[in-house]
């Protein structure tokens, strides 16, 4: 079975990428949230296009897959030049991914430029649809990506139960690579947390494995990404996986390198402490306001005589 790499900003040593056949999956919104900024604020567009290329430095010529931004919307919201604000009360499974792109495509088509500029000069650059429902989804991502002009390969996480489904569908529209995201699809076939690490290991999710791999048949390339322990690593290599692709920040536990020899080994968990503070600051806002809304009706409303 053939490791890949997930990067989430950091860009590793090349003696690290060494270790990978591919870089499996460039989970983009983290270099985003870091820097605080929507894809529409042209410093976020720089910055985005100076990660990838010094991802590609770094990587020599082995593939490199990129998935195009996957916020929640109370991630979104905290993000300086933001197009729209969203409350969601399920924000798991609210506006995320394509489902966000098809309410508001403008932003979805800005950072594919971005990417298809970079990918001009990297044909081993390649781009991975997130949150995908369905081939109608995907139908809508690839008119965007013809629009833009893109000119490497693409592919489409498999993250939802209607979008296993359609998999054989997504390979005929030409999608080349599915990658099989563990962490949601597991909490969405079994209903529990995706926090429960153990969700993995349920049979359900293994079955849905082997439909993939029938659903693709050797027309195109599959795996598996995900927080992903030993334990599953080793279900994966059973059931005949042809890759996985395992987080940069595990790597000490899973390939036992120093941490002191990867650069950024907390760049996830400062992002994510960073996105959590402000997601406490806008609900405070808004809460503010709530308040300061009720004080001014309160005060305004019309005195009724008593008789």
């Amino acid at each position: 079975m053939r490791q890949r790499l997930t990067l989430s900003g950091e860009i590793p040593p090349p003696a690290v990428a060494e270790l990978f056949d591919a870089v499996g999956l460039i989970r983009s919104e983290y270099v985003l949230r870091h820097r605080g900024q929507f894809i529409t604020r042209p410093e976020a567009r720089t910055a985005l296009a100076d990660y990838l290329r010094a991802v590609a430095a770094a990587c020599g010529d082995r593939p490199l897959w990129y998935r195009t931004s996957e916020f929640t919307t109370q991630e979104a919201n905290t993000l300086d030049g933001v197009d729209r604000i969203y409350h969601e009360a399920d924000f798991m499974k609210g506006r995320r991914g394509l489902r966000r792109a098809l309410e508001l495509p403008e932003a979805f088509e800005t950072e594919l430029r971005v990417l298809a500029e970079v990918a001009a000069d990297h044909p081993h650059l390649h781009v991975l649809m997130p949150f995908v429902r369905d081939a109608a989804d995907l139908g809508f991502a690839t008119d965007v990506l013809e629009r833009v002009g893109w000119p490497n390969r693409f592919g489409s996480m498999i993250e939802i139960p209607s979008a296993l489904l359609d998999a054989a569908k997504f390979v005929s529209m030409g999608a080349s690579n599915l990658m099989l995201g563990l962490n949601d699809l597991s909490s969405l076939l079994t209903g529990t947390s995706r926090q429960d690490q153990d969700m993995k290991l349920h049979p359900s999710v293994w079955r849905a494995v082997e439909v993939l791999g029938e659903a693709v048949d050797g027309s195109a390339e599959w795996g598996v990404a995900g927080n992903l322990g030993r334990p599953v690593l080793e279900r994966a290599e059973a059931a005949g996986v042809p890759y996985v692709s395992v987080h940069y920040s595990d790597l000490p536990e899973l390939h036992g390198i120093p941490a002191a020899d990867l650069p950024d080994l907390d760049f996830v968990q400062r992002t994510k402490v960073y996105t959590r503070r402000q997601i406490s600051r806008a609900q405070d806002r808004d809460l503010a306001e709530r308040q300061a809304a009720l004080t001014v009706a309160e005060n305004t409303r019309p005195v009724t005589a008593t008789p």
